[in-house]
């Protein structure tokens, strides 16, 4: 964990570029409402579009009806729709099953990370659109939360859950255009 630093610095919560689709699944860390720290950014591939993905009924569907969320999601022609402030706990990294994220392995790591669910599947690659918006949206994040980018800072949703997810994000994610940024 020595790894992973903050720098100083007042989170925002809600993304200026991003369109906004509130969903009423989300939790917050132990405390008071807004008190994620997220000591990461979680890059995640939908294995569907755009359509289903910023659609609120998809949610409401997931954990058996009780509902899911992510804090963004990124389209193909780069669109960005934001569903939960980053200030709190999205629902979108699932069971931890085998994490290869240190973190991971002492709580909850909805409760200290940002989840971005981009649209398509996990093998043809990311638009240049989407690259754009995505690398533009962790960079955001990353700054507003003092989060230092790196190797432990910036990872695939298969770091949490190399059982159920060994292929999210997918052998397409540039890894190497945000951590050369």
């Amino acid at each position: 964990m020595a790894a992973l630093r903050r720098l100083s610095g007042t989170p925002m919560s809600w993304y200026p570029l991003a369109r906004r689709v509130p969903l009423p699944w989300f939790g917050y860390p132990p405390g008071e409402k807004g008190g994620n720290k997220p000591l990461a950014v979680v890059h995640h591939i939908a294995a569907g579009y755009w359509g289903t993905l910023t659609d609120p009924d998809f949610w409401q569907t997931r954990n058996g009806g009780n509902g899911g969320s992510v804090h963004f999601a990124v389209s193909y022609k780069g669109e960005v729709v934001q569903f939960v402030d980053t200030s709190d706990a999205a629902y979108g990294n699932g069971d931890v099953q085998n994490p290869t994220w240190e973190p991971a392995t002492t709580g909850n790591p909805n409760e200290f990370t940002v989840s971005i669910e981009h649209e398509g599947m996990s093998g043809p690659p990311w638009t240049d659109a989407q690259i754009a918006a995505s690398l533009a949206l962790t960079d955001w994040i990353m700054r507003t939360h003092g989060i230092v980018a790196g190797p432990d800072t910036l990872i695939g949703h298969y770091r949490i859950d190399s059982v159920d997810r060994p292929n999210c994000p997918g052998a397409a994610w540039p890894i190497d255009y945000f951590l050369d940024k």
